[in-house]
């Protein structure tokens, strides 16, 4: 089964472990990414073609990175080669059907002989219609391509409201399991809860910060906010605390460690009218070490989390605050939990799972 693979996150060593999971259960694997890219403030880059033992990955000029909608590759005539040349069975987009560069990599993949099945991926879950271009790039993308795959579950209803009427498969993002393992926890005499994650309204951070303010005084514990955002500076001005500690952004590489001295992993995300959180792959790194996930009901929270966890109303710090008390007051329930967190991960969030996944998906489809 020959499969080409294009996705901007490509250009981070830590997502190609994606393709070589593929390429180790029987994936012939190509990939496609930018030069560099940019997210989160972060630059990544690309300089050359990666060829290893499990993959090609070949490095395109693009415009706009950093820019979902409107990124583009500079070169069709060579995407269209290599297509041509390695003639996979299925040409994987990961990449929203609104996409401009979706839009590109479909019809180069259309010209080619024999035809790939075309697949999409999408984080959307919520319902919303695109418009102007990207409402008629989403349009001819979702009558062109094979199948979609969804990351959230809502996912696929919000494609179904979009009358997207061709099968809707779901699977998630997965983590580095070389990275994010359980490892033997380093006695704390402070029970440590941690947030990881943009300082934003959106993200809940302030819920967070008035529940462990209430809790100051009547149990031994502190809190570690990890990443930056426009509220970083606000935080560190009006919750001046000895228990709180501000580290500013790491890498992911440093995370484990970091997680390995952690018992609590807080994601608090808030719904707005145009986002809600999507996945949260800092709950599956974190609870693949044995951390005990408390995430708000906003998106596909919940459904990450199942029964390793805890689970608040979103918006709601007083919920979110006796659901932090619960697992305090419970030695045994923080080390059930804990057990759990770690089995829940492995199960099905690896990147060797979520590879296993795809590729049944993908002998469906191509059976299909």
């Amino acid at each position: 089964m020959k499969v080409l693979f294009t996705w901007v996150s490509l250009v981070v060593e830590e997502y190609r472990k994606y393709l070589d999971e593929l390429a180790l259960i029987g994936c012939d694997v190509a990939a496609i990414a930018p030069g560099c890219w940019y997210e989160a403030s972060r630059l990544s880059k690309l300089d050359k073609d990666v060829i290893t033992k499990n993959y090609r990955l070949y490095r395109m000029n693009s415009l706009l990175n950093g820019h979902l909608r409107y990124f583009f590759y500079t070169s069709p005539v060579k995407i269209y080669n290599i297509i041509n040349e390695f003639k996979p069975d299925i040409v994987h987009i990961y990449h929203e059907p609104f996409t401009l560069m979706g839009y590109e990599m479909m019809r180069i993949a259309k010209l080619v002989r024999p035809k790939p099945k075309i697949i999409m991926q999408s984080f959307e879950n919520i319902r919303f219609r695109q418009k102007h271009l990207f409402g008629m790039i989403e349009k001819a993308n979702m009558q062109n391509m094979d199948t979609l795959i969804s990351v959230p579950l809502e996912g696929v209803d919000v494609w179904k409201w979009k009358r997207y009427s061709k099968k809707i498969y779901t699977c998630p993002i997965g983590y580095d399991s070389e990275l994010f393992y359980h490892r033997n926890k380093l006695s704390n005499k402070r029970i440590k809860i941690c947030y990881v994650g943009r300082i934003v309204r959106e993200k809940g951070i302030l819920d967070l910060m008035e529940a462990f303010y209430n809790l100051q005084g009547k149990y031994e514990v502190e809190l570690h906010i990890i990443g930056n955002g426009g509220l970083r500076n606000e935080l560190i001005a009006k919750f001046k605390n000895e228990n709180i500690c501000y580290h500013g952004a790491i890498s992911n590489s440093k995370l484990p460690e970091f997680f390995s001295t952690a018992d609590i992993l807080v994601l608090p995300s808030l719904t707005t009218d145009t986002w809600k959180e999507q996945f949260g792959r800092v709950l599956t790194e974190s609870m693949a070490c044995g951390v005990v996930p408390i995430g708000s009901t906003s998106g596909e929270i919940p459904n990450v989390i199942g029964d390793a966890g805890l689970v608040f109303k979103e918006g709601n710090s007083l919920d979110l605050q006796n659901k932090i008390e619960t697992l305090l007051n419970n030695n045994a329930l923080m080390s059930e939990l804990s057990n759990k967190s770690a089995e829940r991960a492995t199960k099905y969030y690896s990147w060797k799972k979520v590879a296993e996944k795809t590729r049944q998906i993908y002998e469906e489809v191509l059976r299909e």
